[in-house]
């Protein structure tokens, strides 16, 4: 299945989605079906002019989408995130709190799918990683930290005041591989895979645009993940 999205603010603190989905075994064949149009009543901060959300990850028919705030004002624990919903089966649309991060102070974050198609929320807080599972019952599980200090020791002179990590990917269900970066070391991937919650880099030619590998392919098969 196909689907296109729009989003569409408005001044009453709502979002108006307008989907359309088409499938190739679709009686139609292939044709694009009907827009269909759902309401969402979204937090106050989301009218703000910066405020965006990541790519969509589709799961079960479900469409996820992590909002953000923007840089124009700063994250509290009443502002900042929260993961938008749209069930193409019921053409309704809700919304799912964020896991508890428990006082930490999350510099980046993504959502994923886990190698078995949960949803997954993973959180950059300086050098670590943590990595959350959404249950069948809609409850978040800790599934991994993993600690980027030695890596970051490693390549990172004792001068470097800024030490942190900028995800370059989120993971996703065909590798179940995170990618990642150390800040100030462009040409050098991480990948976390997120089943064995193993890491491992690779030295690869990068786009300078995206930040993710050309040949990703030949990085997930060296992760012993399938293409």
């Amino acid at each position: 299945m196909l689907l296109a999205a729009d989003m569409t603010k408005n001044l009453d603190c709502s979002s108006r989605i307008r989907v359309q989905t088409v499938s190739s075994s679709d009686a139609g064949g292939g044709q694009w079906g009907p827009v269909k149009t759902a309401d969402h009543e979204c937090p106050w901060w989301c009218m703000r002019l910066d405020s965006y959300n990541d790519p969509a990850v589709v799961l079960g028919g479900v469409v996820h989408w992590l909002m953000h705030i923007g840089d124009s004002f700063l994250k509290t624990d009443a502002a900042g995130e929260y993961i938008l919903t749209y069930d193409v089966n019921t053409a309704t649309v809700g919304s799912i709190d964020l896991p508890n991060l428990e006082g930490s102070s999350s510099s980046g974050s993504k959502l994923a799918s886990s190698p078995d198609g949960k949803l997954s929320f993973i959180a950059v807080d300086q050098l670590l990683v943590s990595i959350w599972v959404l249950s069948t019952g809609g409850s978040w599980a800790r599934h991994a930290v993993v600690d980027m200090e030695m890596e970051a020791t490693l390549v990172l002179g004792p001068w470097e005041e800024e030490r942190g990590i900028k995800l370059a990917s989120f993971g996703e269900q065909r590798s179940g591989v995170v990618l990642l970066r150390l800040l100030g070391v462009d040409q050098l991937l991480y990948g976390i895979d997120m089943e064995t919650k193993s890491k491992t880099f690779q030295t690869l030619d990068v786009d300078e645009l995206t930040g993710v590998p050309y040949d990703y392919t030949r990085w997930t098969s060296h992760l012993g993940c399938p293409p």
